[in-house]
């Protein structure tokens, strides 16, 4: 916790990735700039992505390969594909 507390003073950046998003600690959370989300069902998870910032009915619907990128400080979201 304590490099993602801190890490911005030092240019620390953190990637996390989680299957679980409505588990991740508040502390990561609250310091995070950017939401990338591939296709979650779980309903406490769709919830936590909308807390964020994220459209979970968009989320939930993704295909297969297919991301949505909302950034939590400027609201922009950008939708792509790995495969």
């Amino acid at each position: 916790m304590l490099v993602v507390q801190t890490g911005r003073e030092e240019n620390l950046e953190l990637v996390c990735a989680t299957q679980l998003p409505h588990k991740v600690n508040a502390s990561i959370i609250g310091q995070s700039a950017e939401l990338v989300c591939f296709r979650v069902d779980q309903r406490l998870a769709l919830m936590r992505t909308a807390e964020l910032g994220a459209d979970s009915s968009l989320v939930s619907n993704l295909p297969l390969g297919s991301f949505v990128s909302h950034n939590r400080l400027s609201r922009a979201c950008l939708r792509s594909k790995l495969f």
